[in-house]
């Protein structure tokens, strides 16, 4: 009979062991299901870059591009600023190395001309590029007919250009440069010329264009010659009213007056053709 008992004895010790082990593990994993999963770490961002895809990594794309705009706007409109500058640069530079066709000023005319610009149709100076070959890419051609100029009133002028868009001191500034090769303009335009007070002179013709020119019949029939503020006598300009080009030009004013704006090489080589042509003694 004892057997029997010891093992009673013993399947009770072995379920009682078996209970434990049950509630332990119970214990164990409410202990587990009641501590807190610890939260995935990311390191702080440390330049702008890391900022930026840490701030955008659940984005999507069209939030991205908006997010890159609104806080980058700045900087892209310098970059565009930039770019801009540095196209607008190489293009001046390439401009600036290319020999002129023609650069010209109509004064007092308000824009109301065939000439508005070189490539106006109907424009005699179009047709004086194209007679010479001097319109293609090759060369660079400058057209002006904005300048209102009169001696009466040229303080007047002076301070109302202040408060414009500065036409007229470009063209001050312009005509002290050798930038223009020659001056069509009215009689008022011709006075301002020969006595304005704000240094701006016309070049006289002896200084231009060469003595054969000067020596022509028709150049001397059409030469008009005036007195400058020390009253020194001056070849200023020819009378061209009553040519085929002054009338293509179509002005708003009937005395039209050819004057002269530099003495470089190149101003002179191109008033020289183009008085030429205008008279026809090519």
């Amino acid at each position: 009979m004892m057997p029997k008992e010891i093992d009673k004895s013993s399947e009770s010790k072995i379920e009682t062991l078996n209970e434990t082990k049950e509630e332990a593990t119970e214990s164990s994993n409410n202990e587990d299901s009641n501590t807190p999963l610890e939260e995935e770490t990311i390191p702080e961002p440390k330049t702008s870059l890391e900022r930026m895809k840490y701030e955008m990594r659940d984005m999507t794309g069209f939030q991205k591009f908006k997010y890159i705009l609104y806080y980058n706007i700045v900087y892209i409109i310098i970059l565009c600023v930039v770019i801009a500058v540095s196209i607008y640069c190489i293009h001046t530079m390439r401009q600036n190395s290319r020999p002129v066709g023609i650069s010209y000023v109509i004064l007092n005319c308000n824009n109301n001309t065939s000439a508005l610009t070189v490539a106006t149709e109907g424009n005699p100076f179009k047709d004086y590029l194209e007679a010479y070959g001097l319109n293609s890419s090759k060369y660079q051609n400058h057209s002006n007919t904005r300048v209102m100029v009169d001696l009466e009133t040229q303080e007047d002028d002076y301070y109302k250009d202040i408060l414009s868009s500065g036409f007229l001191t470009q063209f001050r500034e312009f005509m002290n440069t050798d930038f223009y090769d020659v001056v069509i303009t009215d009689k008022k335009g011709l006075e301002y010329l020969i006595k304005s007070e704000t240094k701006v002179r016309l070049k006289i013709m002896d200084d231009v264009l060469s003595d054969e020119l000067m020596n022509n019949k028709i150049i001397k029939d059409h030469t008009i010659r005036e007195k400058d503020l020390t009253d020194i006598e001056y070849a200023v300009a020819l009378d061209i009213r009553d040519t085929d080009f002054a009338k293509k030009l179509k002005l708003p004013y009937d005395d039209i007056y050819l004057c002269y704006a530099g003495t470089s090489e190149e101003n002179k080589k191109n008033a020289e053709q183009l008085t030429r042509y205008i008279f026809g003694l090519n």
